[in-house]
Order: structure tokens, then C-alpha cells, then sequence
């Protein structure tokens, strides 16, 4: 394989991946430092994804979710976190050590396709849930 093809495979790879993550409403912040793409190329996606036909994307704004009370504030919440955790753990999203610094070391392509695989695995056992996809990142 030539240079260019493995860069051109890396770089659909990322797309790819931001693609992901779009359909699951994650805010831009998320997208970058989870795929290395530049705010201009994820901006380019979600108007992509609005012509797509169908409907546009939702596109969250603010602030990435940062409580951890919003994990076990009822019965329902607890059991909705455990059931992600669960999955996040089992699919290779979080780490069987300690990170010291996780928020930098954590995300990056392989982790990202985990952490989109576990969501979607989630959302399939527990159909109505109140766990938005930046929470499970932040939950990560």
C-alpha cells in the first residue's frame, strides 16, 4: 500500500467515525478531539448530513455535560449508568488501569469506534434511555 492510499484510508476513517458521532448528537468539541478533525471539516458534515434528505442532524450547543450527580440522581438513572458502564467496560472503552490524564490520553480513532459500538449496544438494551451520548463520553 502506498503512502497516500494509507492516508487517504485514515483520513475516510476519521470522517467516518465523525459521522458516527454526529448521528448520535455529540457537539463538536466532542467530534475534534475525539477524531482530530478541524471545526471547519465538522461543520462541512453536519450540513452534508442535512442534505442528505432526511432530517437534519441535531446539533447541541454549550457546554459537554460535566455533573456527575446526573448518574445517580434516581433508581432508574443508576441502573441505566451501570447497564453503559457495563457495556463501555466490556467492549474495551474504559480501561482496566487508571489514566492519570483521561481526558487527554483517552480519546482517539480506535476508543471512538468502541465508544460509538457500546453506545449503539446500549441504546439496543435499553430502548428508552435517558442517557444522551455526551453523557456516556463523559461517563468514559
Amino acid at each position: 500500500m502506498r503512502i497516500h492510499e494509507s492516508r487517504y484510508n485514515r483520513d475516510r476513517q476519521r470522517y467516518d467515525l465523525a459521522l458516527r458521532f454526529i448521528q448520535h448528537e455529540a457537539r463538536t468539541r466532542t467530534i475534534r478531539t475525539w477524531t482530530g478533525l478541524t471545526d471547519d471539516r465538522i461543520r462541512k458534515l453536519y450540513r452534508a448530513c442535512a442534505f442528505d434528505g432526511g432530517p437534519p442532524p441535531v446539533r447541541h450547543r454549550g457546554k459537554s455535560p460535566q455533573q456527575t450527580g446526573y448518574f445517580v440522581r434516581t433508581p432508574e438513572m443508576r441502573q441505566e449508568t451501570a447497564v453503559l458502564a457495563s457495556v463501555l467496560y466490556l467492549l474495551g472503552v474504559v480501561p482496566l488501569s487508571h489514566v492519570a490524564d483521561a481526558t487527554r490520553l483517552l480519546p482517539g480513532m480506535q476508543r471512538g469506534e468502541a465508544l460509538c459500538a457500546a453506545f449503539e449496544t446500549y441504546r439496543r438494551l435499553v430502548p428508552d434511555s435517558r442517557i444522551s451520548f455526551e453523557h456516556a463520553v463523559f461517563l468514559v
